[in-house]
């Protein structure tokens, strides 16, 4: 058992062999999955979840934006 203050997702890395398995930045274009792990990890968590983002994936291709809108959206149905 440990003691935390918060969650932090990482959903930035850009790396091939991450991104390629539907990972890191990549789950920004799978928002089905992406909520699943945001709804989960909120339900087991008493704690405040921050998620780390990129701009966008690909160059000029800038979406953070409408995760956040997605991601506000996210929290689970047994948070105040």
């Amino acid at each position: 058992n440990f003691d935390y203050d918060f969650i932090d997702l990482n959903c930035a890395c850009p790396i091939d062999l991450v991104y390629k398995k539907g990972a890191g930045c990549a789950l920004t274009r799978r928002t089905i999955d992406f909520e699943r792990i945001c709804r989960s990890v909120s339900c087991l968590s008493t704690r405040p979840i921050t998620i780390k983002l990129r701009t966008g994936i690909m160059t000029g291709e800038n979406n953070a934006h409408e995760i956040v809108s997605l991601a506000k959206s996210w929290k689970s149905d047994y948070d105040d």
